[in-house]
């Protein structure tokens, strides 16, 4: 029952010293300590030891530290969590569904806590390798099947968010904002994501661009 998804849009990321990008994240060194922040080399990581001595923690020792980092070279800022509270689900065809424990409808709860119990051993690791999408990222409220980026928007974490809108120092707009709400509503259970941009984000230089390639390929602004 393991989960196969498309791979999302890959984005660029950035040195956190000079804000230069990348295309390739094995161009950039991480952090030995907290294995978040990016940087060219050594000159530019001690450059921006005395911002970033604030946030640099070693690297927490959950579990699902090992499966942090996205697609977009950019880490995960917080930990997997096992959804364990009701929601509701809306598919592409407006039905909608009540979802429980795990993720799962409601009347399958009872055989699948089960089969975490007895064929898992209650190992949350090897559960979530089984069922991604039964737990959610609590920094940026998507569920663990999303690989594209973690989409935090705020200057709380160590590592500035990399999305476009960030990018652009512009919020995320209402209609896409209603439309994440709608879709992560089960993931975002209990956490506030913030709509403002993380200022620490903004690239003059890449701004311009990435609104101008939005607005190409027909995506909100």
């Amino acid at each position: 029952m393991a989960d196969a998804f498309d791979l999302e849009i890959r984005r660029d990321v950035f040195c956190s010293q000079c804000k230069k990008w990348s295309r390739d994240p094995a161009n950039l060194k991480r952090c030995s300590r907290c294995k978040a922040s990016l940087y060219c080399d050594a000159a530019c990581q001690k450059k921006h030891w005395p911002t970033h001595k604030v946030f640099c923690l070693p690297a927490p020792g959950h579990w699902s530290e090992k499966y942090r980092e996205c697609q977009d070279g950019s880490m995960h800022q917080g930990r997997l969590e096992l959804i364990t509270w009701e929601g509701v689900v809306t598919d592409y065809d407006g039905e909608v569904t009540r979802t429980g424990w795990a993720s799962a409808e409601l009347e399958d709860v009872d055989e699948l806590k089960q089969i975490f119990e007895t064929h898992f051993h209650s190992d949350e690791e090897q559960f979530y390798l089984y069922r991604r999408f039964a737990f959610r990222w609590n920094c940026c409220g998507v569920k663990g099947n999303r690989v594209a980026g973690c989409d935090h928007h705020s200057a709380r974490f160590p590592v500035p968010c990399t999305c476009d809108f960030c990018v652009m120092g512009r919020p995320v707009p209402d209609d896409l904002e209603a439309e994440n709400a709608a879709e992560h509503s089960v993931a975002r259970h209990g956490l506030t994501i913030p709509r403002t941009p993380d200022p620490r984000s903004f690239n003059r230089a890449m701004a311009a661009f990435t609104a101008a390639s939005r607005t190409t390929m027909g995506l909100g602004m």
